[in-house]
């Protein structure tokens, strides 16, 4: 693919795009990218949940999420950055501890695991109050013509959408 491919397609005929069109593209790569470490974080987080006492499988559930933070952090709130690095930091505490006494119990897994939870829903967290997940809320009716469509499509008061 070559960046043509990618451009944004208001921007497509116009070799002088706006700010908006570049930001727009960029965002596009940004949120694509994401994704891909979202789904992977997802499966990793499941599969460690799964099966609590595999170290391996926590150890890609801790990748994916570090992967994550380590792309986003510039845009969380700087006071839960600090909670994160020091989850982080406690994280390896535990982890290199239970490494050397060769202290794999389910019970120190778990409290792995808990450490990782707690930085996924911080992250998690912060991005939904830039509803970066689900953006909530009701659509302002425009318009007479938009709120008869609405009525008449079996919307407003009387339900549908």
């Amino acid at each position: 693919m070559t960046y043509e491919d990618y451009k944004h397609p208001v921007a497509k005929d116009d070799k002088n795009a706006s700010h908006k069109e570049i930001y727009s593209h960029s965002s596009m790569l940004t949120n694509a990218r994401l994704d891909d470490v979202f789904k992977g974080l997802m499966s990793a987080k499941t599969k460690a949940w799964i099966n609590p006492s595999n170290l391996e499988g926590i150890n890609v559930y801790f990748s994916m999420l570090y992967t994550l933070f380590d792309e986003i952090y510039p845009i969380l709130e700087p006071n839960h950055n600090k909670e994160i690095m020091k989850s982080f930091e406690d994280y390896f505490r535990k982890y290199f501890e239970m490494i050397k006494n060769k202290q794999t119990s389910l019970k120190a897994c778990y409290i792995l695991l808990n450490y990782l939870n707690k930085i996924d829903r911080i992250i998690k967290g912060d991005l939904q109050k830039k509803q970066y997940f689900f953006k909530i809320g009701e659509k302002e009716v425009k318009g007479v013509e938009e709120s008869i469509r609405i009525v008449s499509s079996g919307g407003g008061f009387f339900g549908g959408g």
